[in-house]
């Protein structure tokens, strides 16, 4: 069995996330395909780095990624930083031969993010993006259900990936709002999660008509403030401009002339963090929503007009990870579709087999073309294109 030491470069929210899934892979797949060891977590605040060293249970901390590099006791590479940090962080680690988990999006253009890609495979390591919502046991259900052509032929779909944190104009400016930063706004954050989705269950996206807005167009800048929290006045250094969307609207249309409507937003007033897919066909439909991620409604046309109606079927042993609890509404929560994405990562590592993980760089950049291609038809007001042949 391989060992595998583990290094995390980001010790925030996702890198607790991140840790949690790790610690339950053994203990969820067992015998698990490797043994993971956690090698360090890497942090640019010295106190934060240490805490998570602590916290988290690595064996040691550092506030240089680059020190992971210097010997062969990190053999794969979590990467949970903001989005600017991603492309030298990656190509970094593959340089030095290591494996990389790489949190989402993948790069802040498609262009960065086909450079990662063949990076990747020049070099022969494994590498993954952390899409981890095609993880979730409902959208795996849905996709064998599309594909064993259960739902006839495929008319439409509904993306919508919605929140409401963004809408305090009070609240700081954090590295989200800054094009510079992030790329994007909720389109890369959140979008590109439901953007996802729909080309895992329904393949390429040919091309976008889209409308992005911003709604507040400048914020206070404030030391030390926490994201959704109103700064003190004494922490307010100054004003900064927010060049990123707070709401992005497109249709778009599949290489398969399925069309649909992507909806993403940081001002939706009551939703905390919406995730909605609807996929409707010939012979059927079905709704999911991550607010009750155990559960999918389905119709279908042979039901006839007096059992006609969304039905709930709950995933269990016989769905998608059905493996991960012996009977239905235990669940697969938060850190357990991180899991699934884990296992698939230590999968390909175990096997030296890249095509194993859940959604590879490749997927990624896949992503990040309609990303890109979202924000030009919003700055032209035409239809994009996406290029699909690559």
């Amino acid at each position: 069995m391989k060992n595998v030491g583990l290094s995390m470069i980001g010790g925030g929210f996702m890198g607790k996330l991140h840790t949690l899934a790790i610690q339950s892979y053994p203990v969820y797949y067992y015998p698990p395909a490797v043994n993971v060891f956690k090698e360090c977590v890497v942090d640019v605040n010295p106190a934060v780095a240490e805490m998570s060293k602590i916290r988290y249970g690595f064996e040691r901390s550092t506030t240089d990624y680059h020190d992971l590099f210097e010997d062969d006791k990190t053999t794969a590479v979590v990467v949970a930083t903001p989005n600017f940090l991603h492309k030298p962080i990656v190509l970094d680690a593959i340089k030095a031969g290591k494996n990389v988990f790489c949190e989402k999006p993948l790069a802040m253009t498609a262009d960065d993010a086909w450079e990662m890609y063949e990076a990747a495979q020049k070099a022969g390591v494994i590498h993954a993006v952390g899409h981890n919502n095609r993880a979730l046991s409902g959208i795996r259900f849905i996709k064998k259900m599309i594909d064993e052509g259960k739902f006839g032929k495929i008319y439409s779909i509904q993306m919508r990936y919605i929140q409401s944190w963004g809408m305090d104009p009070e609240a700081p400016m954090q590295w989200r709002f800054d094009a510079s930063k992030a790329g994007t706004g909720t389109l890369g954050d959140t979008g590109s999660h439901a953007l996802d989705i729909g080309r895992y269950l329904l393949g390429n996206i040919k091309r976008v008509s889209s409308l992005n807005s911003t709604f507040v167009k400048e914020r206070n800048v404030a030391a030390g403030a926490l994201l959704s929290k109103v700064p003190d006045k004494d922490q307010i250094t100054g004003r900064q401009k927010v060049d990123v969307d707070d709401d992005t609207k497109s249709v778009v249309e599949f290489e398969s002339g399925v069309t649909g409507f992507l909806w993403s937003s940081r001002f939706c007033i009551g939703q905390e963090d919406t995730l909605d897919i609807e996929i409707y066909g010939s012979e059927g439909a079905a709704k999911f929503s991550r607010e009750r991620p155990n559960e999918v409604q389905v119709v279908f046309k042979s039901d006839g007009d007096e059992l006609r109606g969304f039905r709930t079927i709950k995933m269990g042993p016989a769905h998608p990870n059905g493996e991960l609890w012996p009977m239905a509404d235990l669940g697969v929560g938060y850190v357990e579709q991180k899991c699934v994405e884990y296992k698939a990562f230590f999968d390909a590592i175990a096997n030296d087999d890249p095509s194993l993980v859940s959604c590879s760089f490749y997927d990624g950049f896949k992503v990040c073309q309609v990303v890109d291609a979202i924000k030009k038809s919003s700055e032209t007001g035409n239809w994009e294109y996406i290029d699909n042949t690559k």
